[in-house]
């Protein structure tokens, strides 16, 4: 009777071996069964990944993350300014060039849902903006997000990204709104 708490315990170890053994067993069968030689015809199998490998080093799945990805990135402030003469990232030479324009700034955040299409829209656009309207993308507590942009945000009583706001040549506010994209922008510039 002392005995059976001792072969209880014994009995319960071997069984978590076992349980332990058959899975450690199975694993390794199935990443062996990963790393066996193909027993189709190998000249066809090695044909098909050389395919594969010209066609994309990355796998399918990947590629369709990636795809994705491009669609929802912003367009670098290179790019902004390669391809458009009035959709311009901000910097404090930008906004003083620009003040014998009409100037909107943008307060844009690059992990903000509303921001990111909107700046697509306006990239995709910019033909349709007034040329004689500047509108500036400012970074509102992002990542990319300077003292210089902080103090403007601090200076309009900014409090969310996808804030409007149109300046005169002084800098005083004309008018201020939030969200939308190129059509919501042509009907609230002055």
């Amino acid at each position: 009777m002392k005995n059976k708490p001792l072969l209880l315990t014994l009995l319960i170890l071997l069984l978590l071996s076992l349980a332990a053994y058959l899975t450690f067993s199975n694993n390794n069968q199935s990443e062996n069964m990963m790393f066996e030689e193909p027993t189709e015809n190998p000249d066809e199998m090695m044909l098909e990944d050389q395919t594969q490998e010209t066609d994309t080093m990355t796998p399918p799945e990947d590629q369709t993350m990636m795809e994705d990805k491009e669609k929802t990135t912003p367009p670098s402030d290179q790019q902004i300014m390669d391809e458009t003469i009035n959709y311009l990232p901000f910097t404090p030479e930008v906004l003083a060039d620009s003040s014998d324009t009409r100037r909107v700034l943008f307060f844009y955040a690059n992990w903000c849902p509303t921001c990111l299409p909107a700046d697509a829209d306006f990239t995709k656009n910019i033909n349709k903006l007034p040329s004689d309207l500047t509108l500036i993308r400012v970074n509102y507590e992002d990542t990319d997000t300077d003292q210089a942009e902080k103090d403007l945000a601090q200076k309009y009583a900014v409090t969310y990204q996808h804030t409007f706001i149109q300046i005169d040549s002084t800098g005083q506010v004309l008018t201020k709104w939030n969200g939308g994209q190129t059509e919501e922008l042509l009907k609230n510039i002055i």
